[in-house]
C-alpha cells in the first residue's frame, strides 16, 4: 500500500541556506577561538607578589606592614617598593617605632655615602601608632618607599652568570633581598607582621624564596628572583619563529627561481623590503627588550634573518639584470620572433601590430605569419 502524497511530505527533510550553516560554523569556530584564548589568557596572567613570611616567636610589640610592589626596572637594575606601616592594636598605649633598612641593599641614585657592613642606626622611617590610628590633617599619611638593587646574586650564594644581564634578553634573571627591622625609641625590637602584600610589576614573575626567609625578632629579610613573565618569553619565541619562517619563504623563492628556472615577478622585491622595515620595528616594540642590539633574541632570531633576507633580494636583483642582459645581447631574433608569433596568434593583423624597424629576420618572420594566415605556402 503506497502512502499519500500528503504524508510523505511531512516527512521531508528540511534544508538549511547555505548563508545560515556559514553563519552557525563561524559562531562556532569564533566562540571555541574566544574560550581557547580567554583559557591561556587566564594562565598568563601575572598574579600578586607573594611575601607571606609568618613572624616567628612572640615579640613584646608587633607592628603590621603592607608592602605594595611597583615596579622592576631591568635596564636601571632597582625594584620599587611601597611599605605602609599599620598599627596592629589602636587601644594599646602610644608607640615610636623606627624602621631600619640595610643601606648597601638600597639604590642611592648614584649618591656618595660611606657604606659598611655594620646594622644601619639611621632609621628610614619614623611612625607613631597613636597618629596611625586618628589621622588628622596636620598629620602625614605613613607610607615610605624602597629602592632595591637588582644583582646576579641570590643571598643563598646563587649566580646567574650568564643570565643576570640584559643580554639574556628574554632568559634575564636577577635577585634582589629585602634586610628590615624596627625598634622602639628605648631600642627594644619590635616584630613585622607581614600579612599582606599587593602590586604587580609589569611583564615580570616576582617570586620569594621562602626557603631562605625570615621573619623573627631580630628583623625581617626576604630574597626575591625576577624573572621574564610567561606571556613575554612566548611572544619573543613566537616572533623569532616567524622570523625564520619568513626568512625560509625568502630562501625558497630564490632557489625557486635560479635552480628550478621560475619566473621572476616584481611581487618578490616588495616583500623582502617591506620585511625588513617590519623586522626592526617588531625588534623596538618587544616588551622590556634591551635599546640596540646585542641580546640573545638579535643573536637567533633578528641578525641572521636582517643579513640573509637582504641577501635573498641581492641575488633575485642580480638575477633579474643578468637575465635581461643575456637575453637581449645573445637571442635578439629569438626575441622577435616570440614577439611577432604572440601577435600574429592574438590579432591576425601583423601590419598594423608589428613595428616597423626593418630588418632581414624581422621581414622573414613578417612574411612567414602572412602566410600562415592568409593560407600560404
Amino acid at each position: 500500500m503506497s502512502t499519500p502524497a500528503s504524508q510523505r511530505r511531512g516527512f521531508r527533510k528540511i534544508q538549511c541556506p547555505p548563508w545560515i550553516r556559514h553563519l552557525g560554523i563561524s559562531l562556532l569556530l569564533a566562540g571555541i577561538a574566544l574560550a581557547v584564548s580567554f583559557q591561556v589568557t587566564k594562565q598568563l596572567v601575572l598574579k600578586d607578589v607573594d611575601d607571606r613570611i609568618l613572624l616567628t616567636g612572640t615579640p613584646e610589640y608587633q607592628v603590621q606592614l603592607v608592602a605594595n610592589y611597583l615596579d622592576v626596572d631591568a635596564t636601571a637594575r632597582t625594584a620599587i617598593v611601597d611599605w605602609f606601616p599599620v598599627a596592629v592594636d589602636c587601644s594599646a598605649p602610644e608607640l615610636v617605632v623606627n624602621f631600619f633598612v640595610d643601606p648597601n641593599l638600597l639604590d642611592d641614585g648614584g649618591a656618595e655615602e660611606f657604606t659598611s657592613t655594620a646594622p644601619p642606626v639611621v632609621p628610614i622611617f619614623r611612625f607613631n601608632t597613636t597618629e596611625g590610628c586618628f589621622p588628622t590633617n596636620l598629620r602625614s599619611f605613613p607610607v615610605f618607599r624602597t629602592v632595591f638593587k637588582l644583582t646576579g646574586l641570590g643571598v643563598t650564594g646563587e649566580l646567574s652568570l650568564r643570565t643576570g644581564t640584559l643580554q639574556a634578553y628574554p632568559y634575564d634573571k636577577y635577585y634582589f633581598q629585602i634586610s628590615m627591622f624596627a625598634q622602639t625609641a628605648a631600642g627594644e625590637s619590635v616584630g613585622l607582621l607581614l600579612d599582606q602584600s599587593f602590586g604587580i610589576p609589569i611583564n615580570f614573575d616576582v617570586i620569594i624564596n621562602k626557603a631562605h626567609s625570615t621573619n623573627n625578632e631580630e628583623g625581617l629579610s626576604l630574597e626575591f628572583s625576577i624573572t621574564r613573565s610567561r606571556a613575554v618569553i612566548g611572544l619573543v619565541i613566537i616572533i623569532v619563529v616567524a622570523n625564520w619562517l619568513v626568512t625560509i619563504a625568502f630562501l625558497w623563492i630564490t632557489v625557486a627561481a635560479f635552480v628550478w628556472d621560475q619566473e621572476i615577478v616584481a611581487d618578490m622585491f616588495v616583500l623582502p623590503i617591506g620585511t625588513l622595515f617590519a623586522f626592526t620595528s617588531v625588534r623596538a616594540n618587544l616588551p622590556g627588550a634591551p635599546t640596540g642590539f646585542g641580546a640573545v633574541v638579535d643573536y637567533y632570531g633578528i641578525l641572521p634573518n636582517l643579513g640573509l633576507i637582504t641577501l635573498f633580494t641581492s641575488i633575485l636583483l642580480f638575477g633579474v639584470l643578468y637575465r635581461r642582459v643575456t637575453g637581449s645581447l645573445s637571442r635578439p631574433d629569438e626575441a622577435i620572433a616570440n614577439s611577432i608569433n604572440h601577435t600574429c596568434r592574438e590579432t591576425g593583423d601583423t601590419h598594423e601590430m608589428v613595428p616597423t624597424a626593418a630588418t632581414p629576420a624581422r621581414n622573414e618572420l613578417l612574411d612567414h605569419c602572412f602566410d600562415q594566415e592568409h593560407g600560404g605556402a
